[in-house]
């Protein structure tokens, strides 16, 4: 969202190209690291009591069974002191525990990181959220979007909302039809596999010239 998040993984700044350090990831994410010179498979349980917990699954648990190190963590008692907020527990396969998942407020800019990937849709969709980004739909469609054009896809049936980042005229183009003057959510009934496409503006896109 205009650069006011980044989100880093479990290798960001383990070095210069030519030493192996935890420092410069440090100062990246202006929370104390510490390189481990052990391998591990790396896991993540997200859990706590941050917003961005509160709207995941329980004990929602991600990552791979691929051994490889060292592994870079935050030093004990490193979160508190940078006044960062703990979001899941790193569980890896010899006797550590760390934070595996934490997100810190620089003002200017927010960092995340993890020290698992891929990250799974739902988190990065939280993530987002709490980086300032507008959230288009809380389910995990396939939504593209720009200022003046949404397309959903879903394999999954169901209901579905589209959410609008403001109040716009709305055109369902596959149904060829208005939809208001100033929508600000699309409510969407979906029969898998199906593609759903709007358009926003005051004219009828379908008007012949």
């Amino acid at each position: 969202r205009d650069g006011r998040l980044a989100i880093f993984g479990p290798a960001t700044g383990i070095t210069d190209g030519h030493t192996l350090g935890a420092g410069w990831a440090s100062r990246v994410l202006g929370v104390e690291m510490e390189l481990i010179r052990k391998r591990a498979s790396h896991r993540v349980i997200a859990q706590g009591r941050h917003p961005i917990v509160g709207r995941l699954p329980n004990a929602l648990t991600y990552g791979d069974s691929h051994p490889y190190g060292p592994l870079l963590l935050p030093a004990e008692g490193a979160l508190a002191a940078a006044h960062a907020d703990e979001l899941g527990l790193a569980t890896l396969s010899w006797a550590v525990n760390r934070p595996g998942l934490f997100v810190k407020d620089h003002g200017t800019h927010k960092v995340a990181w993890s020290a698992s990937v891929p990250l799974p849709a739902n988190l990065l969709r939280e993530l987002a959220r709490w980086g300032g980004c507008h959230v288009w739909c809380d389910d995990d469609a396939v939504v593209l979007a720009s200022e003046s054009v949404a397309a959903l896809h879903a394999v999954k049936p169901g209901p579905y909302t589209l959410r609008l980042p403001s109040p716009r005229p709305v055109w369902d183009l596959l149904a060829e039809r208005r939809l208001g003057g100033a929508l600000d959510a699309i409510d969407l009934s979906i029969s898998p596999p199906e593609t759903r496409l709007f358009y926003f503006g005051g004219e009828d896109p379908m008007a012949e010239d």
